[in-house]
């Protein structure tokens, strides 16, 4: 039976991010938008759980040099979240069905200097927050470097849908190490591989290790 419904999800999972990649360029924001408005009204759950997690950090957020919000509204600034979720979802679609290479192409890469470590042969860990087209990131760095990146990622439940993912994650030429065994393959490809594969993604967020 499981089986039967992890086939299921697997089916939905495809038709639904086959849908949005063939949405036209120029629909992408306002689909994304409009599905991120959907889960601000209609998760409210997860609307709680954002408002209240980002009120208590804005006093740190908003000493921030770069902190550049017209408004410290914690309900306003989830609602943003939300659309900008929306968004991430309908450009990770298209990259899954290898439609990604205009988004790609519009990425700016900042920072560039700190990680002047590969440059010299060196190996790179890159941290991020649990935040953002973490997805796009990772791609738009190898892109941009011309060479694979190896990210940290947890399996999905359902081995069906862990394969559909894993497609869209090797489209573009990256690897993926899974957390089972994150550490041991964080060291080896940050400090034992060599050239193209010796830098390494990974999200900072519980359950990781």
């Amino acid at each position: 039976m499981k089986r039967v419904m992890w086939s299921i999800q697997a089916v939905i999972f495809y038709l639904c991010t086959l849908a949005f990649s063939l949405l036209p360029q120029r629909l992408v924001r306002p689909v994304g938008h409009l599905i991120g408005t959907l889960g601000f009204a209609l998760i409210p759950k997860r609307r709680h759980i954002a408002i209240t997690n980002i009120r208590q950090s804005l006093p740190a957020m908003t000493k921030q040099p770069d902190w550049d919000f017209s408004t410290a509204a914690p309900e306003k600034i989830t609602r943003l979240m939300f659309c900008h979720l929306g968004i991430s979802l309908v450009e990770t679609c298209r990259l899954y069905h290898g439609r990604g290479e205009e988004v790609l192409q519009n990425i700016e890469v900042r920072g560039e200097e700190y990680l002047e470590a590969r440059a010299r042969g060196k190996g790179v860990v890159v941290l991020t927050g649990h935040c953002g087209n973490w997805e796009l990131a990772a791609l738009a760095l190898a892109r941009h470097f011309n060479s694979p990146m190896a990210v940290v990622a947890r399996r999905q439940n359902s081995p069906y849908l862990n394969s559909m993912v894993e497609k869209m994650r090797l489209r573009y030429g990256n690897l993926i190490i899974y957390k089972d065994n994150a550490f041991r393959g964080m060291i080896k490809r940050a400090f034992f591989a060599s050239g193209d594969h010796a830098t390494v993604g990974c999200q900072l967020q519980s359950h990781l290790f």
